[in-house]
């Protein structure tokens, strides 16, 4: 009994990250060889976005909560409101986003199923 109080206790400290095991979802980077890309301009360039892991954005009441180690190195996190033009439809059913080292820019998600 003891131990399952620990392990609560645990998961509930590491609640925040939205993952139990505390590792933070990691940006994809872009595919060598400079292939093209479909992100549009109005939200970001090529160093900007990335295809993200599982997890890296959660839909939640607020917005899309949204938090990454990018490939460059840094960890992007913010909240993205839905109806601000900052989610975007995903032409390949996956997650991608966008980031500075300053705050979240834009998000592409998959809609519908």
């Amino acid at each position: 009994m003891k131990r399952f109080g620990l392990a609560l206790l645990a998961l509930t400290a590491l609640h925040g990250t939205g993952h139990a095991d505390g590792i933070i979802p990691r940006g994809l980077g872009h595919p060598a060889g400079g292939a093209a890309h479909w992100y549009e301009s109005g939200c970001c360039s090529k160093q900007d976005c990335e295809p993200v892991e599982p997890g890296a954005i959660v839909l939640t009441p607020d917005g899309y909560r949204v938090r990454y180690l990018t490939s460059r190195g840094f960890i992007a996190e913010g909240l993205v409101k839905d109806g601000t033009g900052a989610v975007r439809p995903s032409q390949d059913r996956q997650e991608h986003a966008c980031a500075s080292p300053a705050r979240v820019i834009c998000i592409y998600v998959h809609f519908g199923a």
